[in-house]
């Protein structure tokens, strides 16, 4: 259980050990390695941070497959929409070296259908090529294909996003292209 003392930890945690101090860090460890959530989000999601703070957690043998109770979405899927590109590397490789890296949320979403719909869209490459597949099927039975058309930016970024899955091999069968023509 986190104590109000370790809230502020959560929140200056990895700032002080990328500065040289491990102590908060140290205090919070416990909790992140068996999974404990702070308002239904792991803990280790407000610390994973920066790469000082993940070599620090992979060392202390921290397992970053974690997921959050809102939804299920995992530390990969927080960091591919949420970090900075440095995090988003680091991340991606544990799971690629884990064979994470198509696990789903909750509703079978993946990291990379996630971000096609929602985040930047130049990491969608880098999940490809670490491995993730262009041919998976949420529960509600959104494609990446389908996730990128319906990107909650620009059509300048969904339009990117399907030249990526296409460069990627992605091919389209006729009720897939049927169903992205009537919704373009």
């Amino acid at each position: 259980m986190i104590d109000e003392e370790q809230v502020v930890d959560l929140y200056e945690a990895g700032d002080a050990l990328a500065g040289g101090d491990s102590s908060a860090m140290q205090r919070l460890l416990p909790h992140i390695k068996n999974r404990e959530s702070y308002s239904d989000i792991p803990v280790l999601f407000y610390v994973a941070e920066n790469v000082e703070t993940l070599d620090f957690l992979a060392e202390n043998g921290v397992d970053f497959f974690q997921k959050n109770s809102l939804g299920g979405g995992s530390l990969l899927h927080r960091t591919a929409l949420e970090s900075d590109d440095s995090v988003f590397a680091w991340v991606l490789d544990w799971y690629k070296t884990h064979n994470l890296i198509d696990v789903p949320d909750d509703a079978g979403v993946t990291t990379l259908s996630a971000l096609l719909k929602l985040g930047p869209i130049e990491r969608a490459s880098q999940l490809i090529d670490a491995g993730a597949s262009v041919d998976s099927v949420a529960d509600n039975a959104l494609t990446p294909v389908r996730q990128a058309v319906f990107h909650m930016g620009e059509e300048a970024q969904a339009i990117e996003g399907l030249r990526i899955l296409l460069a990627h091999g992605l091919t389209v069968g006729a009720d897939e292209a049927v169903y992205l023509a009537d919704t373009a």
